[in-house]
């Protein structure tokens, strides 16, 4: 296995050289902490993963990434299992936020135009307790299932396994 790090020991594990799995993709780190695992068979084709806090953690099991958009910030995890079918006929996004994580199992097809979001853009709060009413909530997806074309997956989303 190999270990990179880089000045803000942001750490990427991998199994191969980094130019053999990134095809015309990108890693940016904005924080410190992070690690990207990427398995032995992982490969990220035309995929941007952006850090955009400290700490935070992306592991991509033994499948192909195609034209993804995974953004983590402070503290988020983002987990995709092994031998996942990605359509690469348009982009999925990914953003995990707010100390908050997406978990994708193992062995799913998973067509295009997705998004993923564990918060809401806007904060709502009580006017009277000034409590937020609208948390963050981590997104779920178990193993073996197909979700289609144009489907969101918002905060707080359970998918069991063997769903279509």
């Amino acid at each position: 296995m190999f270990k990179t790090i880089n000045a803000k020991n942001n750490i990427i594990y991998h199994f191969k050289p980094l130019e053999s799995i990134l095809q015309n993709s990108k890693i940016h780190f904005v924080g410190s902490g992070n690690i990207l695992f990427l398995s032995a068979k992982s490969c990220l084709k035309n995929t941007n993963i952006n850090f955009g806090g400290k700490n935070a953690l992306v592991f991509i099991g033994d499948s192909t990434m195609t034209a993804d958009s995974i953004d983590v910030q402070h503290e988020s995890v983002c987990f995709i299992g092994s031998n996942n079918y990605f359509n690469p006929a348009s982009r999925r996004g990914f953003a995990a936020t707010e100390r908050k994580n997406i978990i994708v199992g193992s062995n799913s097809l998973i067509s295009y135009s997705i998004w993923f979001r564990t918060a809401d853009p806007h904060l709502i709060y009580d006017k009277d307790s000034n409590l937020r009413l609208n948390p963050s909530k981590s997104i779920y997806l178990g193993d073996h299932i197909w979700v289609g074309q144009e489907v969101g997956f918002l905060k707080g989303c359970f998918i069991a396994s063997g769903s279509v």
